[in-house]
């Protein structure tokens, strides 16, 4: 395999075509190429250790270098709740149960992106965030996999993440911060 390609591999293809977006900005040289598995999601209390688990794990299956990434959105009041248990929580309770859960609480959340890189079963993390407030009720949403977009108003704007382009939503975003990161890391390590 040449030295410039590398998996991203998830389930998620809206999360792939934003990774590739963002990438192809951030690391033009670098050629990612989508994987698409669900990996065995570990359970565990911090999006680190799930996406480290996650990365080895789609390491051992294709012995190529891999990227993964496990986002979550974090609620102040809560410390890291939902956390790694956003998609789970969010299909439990929906937007009535989180509304019913903030109401009268601290309504400051941020995202949380946690990208894992191996290229030898060493893995390499690179985290970014995205801080802004829970709504008082959701707009309408763009793309079903990001249903917290429908509350999430980013600081500093007067939109909802979901009402914003996609070039307006990852151009600060979480992701972007985190993948910015891993960019400039892989840039040195392959000197691209």
């Amino acid at each position: 395999m040449r030295r410039n390609r590398i998996y991203f591999v998830s389930g998620n293809l809206s999360k792939q075509r934003e990774i590739e977006y963002i990438l192809s900005e951030e690391c033009p040289a670098l050629k990612i190429l989508g994987k698409k598995i669900d990996l065995a999601e570990p359970k565990g209390l911090l999006l680190e250790d799930i996406s480290r688990e996650k990365a080895l794990s789609a390491y051992k299956l294709l012995h190529a270098p891999v990227l993964v990434d496990d986002t979550g959105i974090i609620f102040g009041e809560y410390g890291c709740f939902p956390g790694p248990y956003s998609k789970d929580f969010f299909m439990m309770v929906g937007y009535k149960g989180i509304l019913k859960m903030l109401a009268g609480k601290r309504r400051d959340a941020y995202y949380k992106s946690v990208i894992s890189y191996t290229d030898d079963g060493r893995v390499h993390q690179f985290t970014g965030e995205y801080h802004g407030t829970i709504r008082m009720r959701p707009v309408s949403t763009r793309d079903p996999f990001f249903p917290y977009d429908a509350l999430f108003m980013p600081l500093h704007n007067r939109k909802a993440r979901s009402k914003m382009s996609e070039a307006e939503g990852t151009r600060h975003s979480h992701r972007r911060i985190a993948l910015q990161r891993f960019a400039a890391f892989i840039r040195r390590k392959l000197r691209i």
